[in-house]
């Protein structure tokens, strides 16, 4: 598995968070853009509008998470690259290459692609994929609402390379 690819290998990874009190494991569906909201969450602020993600808070102290899915996508030279792994499946789109679509519970390793085989199945991830890269796409500069920052704040963060 070299490369940037879906893989549940490449995918599945660890977060480990100290100071919450609690030494549970979770195996829930959880993606990167909710760890923005999980630390406004944590230090007590109002999670913005633009912010997608829910905060993992509610995961482990409220036991409440109804997610079902989670996607996401790079861009290459060769054009744009999703995803979107749901409980049993994982759908892996590419611009010049067949789609590859795995049903986990039978080929958790991920080696038998099924695309052919399940077209209905394709085609519903396939629209939450649609539905992934619209919100995506309303989260873009133009569409989201920055803070105001001290001068101050500004110059920390120009510090490090970050860019207005």
């Amino acid at each position: 598995f070299s490369g940037a690819k879906f893989y549940d290998v490449k995918t599945h990874i660890t977060l480990l968070i100290n100071g919450w009190d609690d030494s549970s494991e979770y195996q829930e569906l959880v993606g990167l853009a909710d760890l923005p909201t999980t630390l406004v969450d944590t230090v007590g602020l109002n999670i913005p509008e633009n912010y997608h993600g829910d905060s993992l808070r509610q995961l482990v102290f409220n036991k409440d998470w109804e997610r079902t899915s989670v996607a996401g996508g790079y861009s290459d030279p060769e054009g744009e690259c999703f995803h979107i792994r749901t409980d049993g499946w994982n759908l892996m789109t590419y611009p010049n290459a067949e789609d590859k679509l795995y049903y986990l519970r039978e080929d958790p390793s991920e080696q038998k692609n099924v695309v052919t085989q399940y077209p209905d199945k394709e085609a519903e991830l396939r629209d939450q994929l649609s539905n992934h890269k619209q919100l995506v796409r309303s989260t873009e500069r133009g569409h989201v609402t920055r803070p105001n920052l001290s001068e101050d704040a500004r110059a920390r963060l120009r510090r490090p390379g970050y860019d207005e």
